[in-house]
């Protein structure tokens, strides 16, 4: 799906690029009207094309030449397995500022999809009793008598919901060196600098809990049913390149009615402390993670007198990370002291859908 997406960003500019008539070039962004600010809402839908946490092995087992005594206990979640596997209502607004040289975005974007499910664990590498069967999941806080766990035991067969509630905000400076075209026609062509940062809560509620087991080697408690939740942020930085296409219909001089095709893509590649982007990990662990955006977008700019446009018009983003954690310290004494308990692998991609309305003034 990714290479799809970025083909098809590429051939959209590429196409951009050779539609523009070569009748001139000109200094910074081609603006209609000096230095206009718009500000802009969506609605419209959001997609988990995918999202999974992979345990992979013991933190102090690197070789894995041992006898794999906790073999039967690495798990592997999706969003499936939580009940996410529709569309879901996202909403949001943008804000812009645009000079000759630089343009400012702000983008805001909002979504809380809930979902039920029935818990039903997979074939894991040893056998597991059928009464042990289940999702063993890590919270942030599963409350029981008062006391305090992080992790919670849905046991096969157990309806659960979930829900979660996610914030995305995306600043972004752009530089547009030069425009081309000319006869209604100009494409400004840009780099960009920002930071992506997100945040998310969710709720994990099986009902009441009602009791407490053990499990894994070293073993750890869990919390039967319950409610577990947590949430998480992240900040990172992000490059990227795109550029937009303007049709403007009429003379240039009455301020005409516009089409603008955009399009622009992101992409930022980390290896370090998952601190130092937000993730609050209390162990001792290196991310090696790749994050990238594509965004295309279709305006129509409306006039509604010489010095207000009426903005109408659609928006299709793809988001993807994927990222691995790996435990530092390796030995048996050092995990227990540190609670490193498995290394990691996540995916996650989703998509978005929105309609957009708006003013440019």
């Amino acid at each position: 799906m990714r290479l799809q997406t970025v083909v098809l960003a590429l051939v959209i500019l590429g196409l951009s690029i050779l539609s523009a008539p070569a009748q001139g070039i000109g200094a910074g962004r081609y603006m209609k009207t000096e230095n206009p600010f718009s500000i802009s809402f969506h609605a419209g839908l959001l997609t988990f094309d995918k999202g999974e946490v992979r345990e992979t092995r013991r933190a102090y087992d690197p070789d894995q030449s041992g006898v794999p005594d906790y073999s039967a206990f690495l798990s592997a979640y999706t969003l499936e397995d939580l009940g996410f596997d529709g569309s879901y209502p996202t909403l949001g607004g943008k804000i812009e500022k645009q000079w000759s040289f630089f343009t400012f975005q702000l983008d805001l974007l909002y979504a809380n999809p809930t979902a039920d499910a029935v818990a039903k664990m997979k074939k894991t590498a040893s056998p597991v009793p059928a009464d042990k069967k289940g999702y063993y999941i890590g919270v942030d806080e599963a409350i029981y008598r008062g006391k305090n766990y992080e992790y919670m035991w849905i046991p096969d067969g157990t309806k659960f919901d979930s829900d979660i509630e996610t914030m995305v905000a995306e600043a972004r400076l752009k530089f547009t060196p030069f425009h081309l075209g000319g006869g209604g026609v100009h494409l400004s062509p840009w780099v960009h600098a920002g930071i992506y940062g997100g945040y998310a809560s969710y709720e994990i509620d099986a009902g009441p809990a009602t009791g407490l087991v053990t499990y894994e080697v070293p073993p750890k408690t869990y919390v039967v049913k319950g409610q577990g939740t947590g949430d998480g942020g992240l900040a990172i930085p992000e490059l990227g390149a795109g550029g937009e296409l303007r049709f403007d219909f009429g003379d240039a001089s009455n301020h005409p009615a516009s089409l603008v095709l955009s399009g622009d893509f992101s992409w930022m590649h980390y290896s370090g402390s998952p601190n130092n982007i937000g993730f609050n990990i209390q162990s001792t662990r290196n991310v090696d993670f790749d994050f990238f955006t594509v965004n295309l977008e279709v305006m129509f700019e409306i006039p509604l007198n010489e010095s207000l446009d009426l903005l109408a018009g659609v928006t299709y983003r793809s988001v993807r990370a994927d990222a691995s954690l790996d435990s530092v310290h390796r030995t048996e004494s050092a995990q227990r002291y540190l609670n490193e308990k498995y290394d990691k692998r996540a995916e996650f991609a989703f998509t978005q859908l929105m309609g957009n309305i708006g003013l440019r003034f």
